[in-house]
């Protein structure tokens, strides 16, 4: 029993000498948002799992977003609560009870919890009202409610009456002046590629802006260990073209 007491004990010694950055890239990736005006100012990270999701796979995606918020606020209390950290969690995930301890275990200031609506399970006004008394929890723990990847459908214009969500993400840019008239989140544009595209979305009147051109944008304030994914693309294509 002393034996086995003594590796525990040097189990948790080790753990505890590994950096925090370095314990959340054990399981995550980080991509940087940045302001959509002329400076853009790095304001926050999205944590991205490093393996493939099985998102058919409700127990497994519980699994990633419990994870997902307890390093979350690994990264939150790093920053000093001075930079947003976001995190993903399925609405399956968000109203079970393992997901919830986690929560109320880890929540802080600076976390920012991305709700996805990909099962239409907002349709169901039980799960619906789970939901809402979720939100006010996050809240009240300090946290931040987003919407991710919204399209303008009829249950997420509900969701954003309902919810009033701090952040909204969007992929279309042809969707936000409709979102622009109905509420005053901040306004995402994700998949951005390119200056280009950057300049376009901060003419329509985004806030921040989140893809590969923003990985390169905010690269010397992310640690390397974090490995923004837009880092290694460009990388990859500027070998493409050498070897060409």
């Amino acid at each position: 029993m002393d034996f086995e007491y003594a590796k525990a004990h040097v189990r948790a010694r080790a753990h505890r000498a590994i950096s925090p950055i370095q314990r959340v890239s054990e399981h995550f990736r980080a991509q940087p948002i940045v302001k959509a005006h002329s400076d853009h100012r790095f304001v926050g990270l999205e944590l991205l799992h490093r393996s493939t999701l099985q998102y058919q796979d409700p127990q497994a995606m519980l699994d990633v977003d419990i994870r997902a918020v307890e390093n979350a606020a690994i990264l939150a209390r790093e920053y000093g609560y001075q930079k947003r950290i976001h995190c993903n969690v399925e609405i399956s995930s968000l109203v079970h009870t393992k997901w919830i301890d986690a929560m109320a275990g880890s929540m802080c200031p600076g976390v920012v919890v991305e709700l996805v609506e990909r099962n239409h399970l907002l349709n169901d006004d039980r799960v619906l009202h789970k939901v809402h008394l979720m939100v006010d929890a996050i809240r009240k723990f300090g946290g931040i409610i987003a919407l991710d990847d919204v399209t303008g459908t009829p249950i997420e214009m509900d969701a954003i009456k309902t919810m009033r969500p701090e952040i909204i993400k969007v992929e279309r840019e042809g969707r936000i002046d409709r979102l622009k008239a109905h509420t005053k989140s901040t306004l995402v544009v994700e998949r951005i590629e390119s200056l280009i595209q950057a300049s376009q979305a901060k003419e329509l009147g985004v806030d921040e802006l989140q893809g590969y051109w923003c990985d390169v944008r905010a690269a010397s304030e992310i640690p390397a260990a974090l490995t923004p994914p837009g880092i290694a693309f460009f990388a990859s294509q500027e070998a493409l073209r050498r070897a060409a």
